[in-house]
């Protein structure tokens, strides 16, 4: 499942035998892994370049993990359990890809995450497969989600499932069903810049869905949400000419936080370009 981000099997295995095993040295892991000494050394240095292990003269290896890296969700705990502990603690953002049968249950399940989210004003962008799109559940789905302001777009496949929180945790499984299903909590700042990475990048590949009308129809409905303080500070500064870069001076942001809202704002206007935006916010009425 972090295939994609540059580890491999054989680096998860030894950092997880490093772990349950913090005494073990370089022979002890390359035995019980069935791999050679120069394999684990391979590993370990793969695995201090994403901020996972760390070199130390205090153990039998030469290396330690940093702790709390990467977890292993514990059998007794569903992924869905723990997906929504970790989404409930978001602040600004949660990113999500959305994989394997998308039941009505499912579903259900995922509104109930995001739906205080939403209400908190938590930015939720959310992917899933295309072959997904036109089942009733998934529609019914795409309305309540996007009519709360909630940002979806769809994409011809997906990686694994991940659920992304304020780039400070993640929680990451495969894509495959069943119960090698295993979910990782992910931690390392490296790595979670890999997975926001990632999911930027199928982002900006996927097609957006949106429920409002387009910029040429007349009437033009005004979606029924109202901005968020931060949006309609954001639109207010556009609308004033200013550039990213001086809307997250003034406004006290990151310019990616600022690209983010602006992305937002895109989505749930079925804007394509910043003028085609400042149209339809002027005939909403936001600006």
């Amino acid at each position: 499942m972090l295939d994609s981000l540059g580890v491999t099997a054989t680096q998860r295995k030894v950092y997880h035998e490093l772990s349950g095993s913090p005494g073990s040295g370089i022979a002890d892991i390359a035995a019980q892994l069935g791999i050679t000494r120069a394999e684990v050394e391979g590993a370990l240095a793969a695995l201090e370049e994403l901020g996972l292990t760390q070199r130390s003269t205090l153990t039998t290896s030469g290396w330690r993990v940093l702790h709390p890296a990467v977890t292993q969700i514990p059998a007794a705990v569903t992924l869905s359990a723990r997906i929504s502990e970790v989404a409930a603690t978001a602040k600004e953002e949660l990113l999500a890809f959305l994989v394997g049968e998308l039941t009505p249950a499912h579903l259900d399940e995922v509104e109930g995450i995001v739906g205080d989210l939403l209400k908190r004003g938590v930015l939720v962008r959310i992917l899933y497969i295309e072959s997904s799109r036109q089942t009733p559940a998934i529609r019914d789905f795409v309305q309540h989600f996007t009519e709360r302001r909630g940002l979806v777009r769809s994409v011809p496949s997906l990686p694994a499932r991940l659920a992304l929180v304020d780039e400070s945790t993640a929680v990451v499984a495969s894509a495959a069903p069943g119960p090698q299903n295993e979910g990782l909590i992910v931690k390392s700042p490296i790595l979670l810049a890999s997975l926001a990475a990632l999911f930027e990048q199928y982002w900006e590949e996927g097609s957006p869905v949106s429920n409002s009308a387009p910029v040429d129809s007349a009437p033009i409905t005004r979606p029924a949400t109202p901005l968020s303080r931060q949006e309609q500070n954001v639109l207010t500064l556009l609308a004033r000419g200013m550039k990213d870069a001086a809307i997250a001076e003034q406004m006290d942001l990151s310019e990616r936080t600022v690209a983010r809202v602006i992305t937002g704002l895109y989505d749930h206007t079925g804007s394509e370009t910043r003028f085609e935006l400042g149209m339809k916010a002027s005939r909403f009425g936001w600006i």
